[in-house]
C-alpha cells in the first residue's frame, strides 16, 4: 500500500500536518476531562455519600473508557484506515458497522454486570 504522490501528507509541512491530525483526539480528551470534573462537582454537591459512590465506580468507568476509546477505538480506526486505503468502502462500512455493534453488545453486557452483580463486586 502506497500514498499518492500527490497526497497532502507528503507534501504538507509535517508540524502544521500532525496538529490537523491530532487536534480531534486532543480535543476529544480535553472535553472527557472536563466532564469528568463536572460530574464530580456535581455529585460532591449532593453529599459525601455521593462522591464516595463515584469514587468507588470511577475504575471501572476509566477502565471501559479506556477499552472503547484505546484498545478497540484504536483496533476498530487502524482496520477501518487499511480497508479505506486499499479502496475497499463497503469492506469499511461493514467493519465500523460491527464495531457499533460490537460496543453496543459490549455496554449491554457491562451494564448487566454491574446491574445483577454491583453488590457482589463492591460489597
Amino acid at each position: 500500500m502506497t500514498i499518492a504522490a500527490g497526497s497532502p501528507l507528503l507534501k504538507s509541512p509535517i508540524g502544521p500536518t500532525i496538529i490537523r491530525l491530532a487536534a480531534p483526539n486532543m480535543i476529544a480528551m480535553v472535553v472527557t476531562m472536563i466532564t469528568l470534573v463536572a460530574e464530580a462537582w456535581y455529585v460532591g454537591r449532593l453529599g459525601t455519600t455521593s462522591l464516595a459512590g463515584l469514587a468507588l465506580a470511577f475504575p471501572m468507568m476509566m477502565l471501559l473508557m479506556t477499552l472503547s476509546g484505546g484498545s478497540i477505538g484504536g483496533t476498530v480506526t487502524g482496520a477501518v484506515a487499511r480497508r479505506l486505503g486499499a479502496g475497499d468502502r463497503p469492506g469499511a462500512e461493514m467493519l465500523a458497522f460491527h464495531a457499533l455493534l460490537l460496543a453496543v453488545l459490549l455496554a449491554g453486557a457491562c451494564a448487566l454486570v454491574f446491574l445483577f452483580g454491583g453488590r457482589w463486586i463492591y460489597g
